[in-house]
Parts: structure tokens; sequence; C-alpha cells
């Protein structure tokens, strides 16, 4: 190997090594530093690339010896391999720091932007910072903090609690505890979950503590809002003579109905699914298919009249029955809730009722006599067929009015007719009915007499509201 060979590779390594370092000041970002190393190296090269163009141009001035450019070439080499070699560790530095930097960048954001409340205290529960979360929760500017102790604004028996987390160097978490802000009593008890973690230092030693603050007061009372509903619902199906029940979209039952077992006697297993059906009279049973299949399709409401066995009694009562949809988000039948009411001694007393009046009216009929049930205010008349009968009119063609009535009394008896009623009508009368007879002229021309007897009703300050009289 030549000397001119050995210094031409010598001077193309020194460029090389210089390339290298000033690539060093982008990457290590210490730019005087590597900047002077940069040059230097690069003002090398130069003075080896004077010294080369020299020997290959016969200057008879340079006399170069092969055993220093060797160890010149040596020296390059190695400069080349060790800044070749730490440019990989500073390009590390450098991402290490970049990510550093991100990361320290998203929790800036993080701790500022949450709406966990965040605080950061020393080892004695100064405030070092505090997040926009928190300053809003106490109601307070987030430069009000730094400078003062936790628990001179906020004193609680939670100090204890911040101690022995100093002490422990463990984590403390809790929740729903609550808390009334000692400059803000009108805020009532508030409840918070929160969190107490130590940060150690490289001895092991308590740096920070992180507190961190969910504010559940919301949660808390929505809790307790639906404690407080499912006890008065509770209390009001106690308290109450219907038979409260739920069942699921269908139909059927798929919790116990406590209401239930106390008035039919079944148990859970006897009543679960559709087992309450066996609770319903027999000739009732085919009806309520029909009509709970048409409810279903139609996701309307249920009313009905139903005969159910009652336990105390032995025997089937009359119950009205009415139950409400309640649906998911999806349109569909979550659950159904209803109620029994016991309407039995009503639905005798009616039909007890109408047997009564249908008892009146074959006697009413079987003696040739009518009723009617006179409205002083509204002026219409409810009468039996009977009264139709003697009319000599349809039953249904009879308006049902005083007008029409008195347009068929006699001519010369319409005058002593319509005194007699109007002197028992009118306010503070001292009679209270009358009896007299009177003839009424038929359509077909017939004149009939009419024995017409009657009762008026008044109230308390002698009114007259109601006239009910016969006619025979």
């Amino acid at each position: 190997m030549t000397v001119s060979s050995v210094l031409a590779l010598s001077t193309f390594l020194q460029f090389v090594a210089a390339g290298l370092a000033f690539r060093l000041i982008r990457v290590t970002g210490r730019r005087w530093a590597w900047s002077l190393i940069a040059i230097a190296i690069t003002l090398m090269a130069v003075r080896r690339s004077i010294t080369f163009f020299r020997i290959i141009s016969d200057d008879a001035a340079l006399a170069p010896n092969l055993s220093a450019e060797l160890v010149a070439l040596a020296i390059s080499i190695l400069m080349v391999v060790g800044i070749a070699s730490i440019t990989p560790f500073f390009t590390s530095i450098q991402r290490s720091k970049k990510t550093d930097r991100d990361v320290s960048q998203i929790l800036e954001t993080y701790f500022e932007s949450t709406l966990t409340c965040l605080v950061l205290l020393d080892p004695k529960f100064n405030f070092i910072r505090v997040n926009k979360a928190y300053a809003q929760a106490c109601g307070r500017r987030i430069e009000d903090f730094p400078g003062h102790n936790h628990f001179e604004f906020y004193p609680s028996d939670a100090q204890a609690i911040f101690e022995e987390v100093v002490r422990t160097k463990k984590p403390f978490e809790t929740a729903v505890k609550p808390f009334v802000f000692p400059d803000h009593p009108e805020c009532g008890v508030t409840h918070w979950d929160w969190t107490l973690t130590p940060l150690l230092d490289a001895d092991g030693e308590v740096e920070l503590l992180v507190f961190s603050l969910v504010d559940v007061t919301e949660r808390k009372n929505a809790e307790r809002a639906v404690v407080l509903s499912e006890e008065r619902y509770r209390s009001l199906v106690a308290a109450s003579t219907a038979v409260v029940w739920t069942t699921d979209g269908e139909g059927a039952f798929v919790k116990r109905q406590e209401s239930w077992e106390r008035y039919t006697g079944q148990t859970w297993e006897q009543y679960r699914g559709w087992g309450w059906v066996e609770m319903l009279h027999p000739d009732d049973r085919d009806q309520l298919y029909v009509e709970w299949a048409q409810t279903l399709a139609d996701r309307r409401e249920y009313e009905a009249h139903r005969r159910v066995y009652h336990k105390a009694s032995d025997a089937y009562r009359h119950y009205e029955t009415r139950a409400v949809p309640l649906f998911d988000e999806d349109g569909s039948i979550r659950e159904w809730v209803g109620t029994l009411t016991d309407v039995h001694k009503r639905t005798i007393a009616e039909e007890a009722l109408r047997e009564s009046e249908r008892r009146l009216q074959i006697a009413l009929q079987s003696v040739r006599m009518g009723f009617y049930d006179y409205d002083v205010k509204t002026g219409s008349i409810i009468r039996t067929e009977g009264t139709a009968e003697i009319l000599g009119v349809a039953h249904e063609s009879f308006r049902g009015n005083f007008e029409d009535f008195s347009k068929r009394l006699h001519p010369e008896d319409r005058e002593r007719v319509s005194a007699t009623i109007e002197g028992v009508l009118r306010d503070g009368a001292d009679k209270d009915g009358y009896a007299m007879e009177y003839r009424l002229v038929r359509p077909d021309g017939d004149v009939r007499w009419i024995a017409d007897r009657s009762t008026v009703y008044r109230d308390q300050s002698g009114r007259a509201t109601r006239m009910l009289g016969t006619v025979l």
C-alpha cells in the first residue's frame, strides 16, 4: 500500500466522520458542542486533502512517512466507528425525550380537561396544584389553592387517613364518602368516591400525593329515590285492599306476588308462570285468553270484569282488573303492572237492583201502571214502558220532556194541570207533591182519564230538584 492511497483513504474517512458529527447536532440537540467537533474534524480532513494533492503533484518539499500515515488512518477509522456507534445511543435518547414530552403533554391535557377532580399535594398535605374540575367543585379559583393546606380549607376526619397513607406508602380508596363543604353549607351533604395515591422518590420516600375525586351525589340521590319509591310502593300494596300484580311482557308471573298470595292462598309454585289462571272462575277463563291475546296484539291498556277465588271466604268474588304495559327502548313490552279491585258488593247490589227493577216493571205492566222521573233542572223525563203505553205512543218515540207531555193534555185540563205542577215545583212551596186526575188525548184521538200521583224532592235551599210519580 502506497503512502498516497493510505492518505486518500484517511482523508475520506475524516470527511465521513465530519458528516456524522454534523448529523449529531440535530440528534443530540447540543448545537455548539457538536458543531465545534464537526468543524475540527472537517478542518483536519481539508488539511489532509491538501497534503494528498501536493503528493500526487510530486511536490519535492514533502516526504510523507508511511508509518505515520498508517497511524493517521487508524485514528480516522476509530473516529468514524466511534461517532457511528454513539449515534444510535443519542437517537434513542432523543426519541425517549420526545416520548416523555408527548406523555407529559397527554397527562397535562388529561389533568386540565378531565371531569375527575385531581389534586397534587405534598407530604404535609399542602396544595401544589389542582385542576379545573376540582376548583369548580369547590367553588373556588385554581390560583386560590397553592400556598394553603388541604385541611385548612376542608377539615375532616379524613386527615387520619391521609397521614396513614404517608406512613404506610400505600394508596387508599373509598366510595360514597359523605362530605359537607364548610364554606358552602347550602349544598348540603355531598357524596364522593375518592382515591389517595402516594408517589415515591428515588429513596422510596413519599414525594407527592395524588388525590382524585368523583362526585357521586346525583347517583346517591337517585339510588335513595329508588329505595324510597320502592318502600312507598310496598307500603301502598300493603295498605291497599286491591291486589297489585306485575307480569312479564306476555302476562306470566315471573316473581312472587305477595298480595295475590294473601288473597287467593296460592303458593309461588302454584301461580308462577300462568298458574294464576286457575284462580279465575272456570266460566271466565276462555274469555280471558281471547281478550288478552287481542290486548297484546293492540299493545293497549287492559280492563275487564272477572271472578277470582277468595281464600278467606272460600268463594269466587267479582273483581275489576286493569293493567298498563311498560315498554322497553326498542318498543317491546317489558312488563305489565295491574290491579284487581274487589267490586263484589257493588256487583251484587247492581244485580239486585236490576232484578228489583225487572220485578217492578212486571208489576207495573200487570196493573197497567206507569212510572216517571222528572229532572226539574234539565226538564227531561225518564218513564217506563207502561207510561208510554198509557200515552198511546211507542216507547222510543216519546221525547221525554215536559213540553211533549203538556201537548198531550186535554185543552180543558191543560191550564189546571200546569198550574198544579208549577205550584208544587215553586221554590219554597209548602206542598211536596200532588194527586189529581186529568184527561190525555192519545194520538188516535182517544181521550183517557189519568190518575197521577207525584212526590217532589228538594235541596237544602228548598228548591225542587226532582219529581217522581205514577200514572194509572
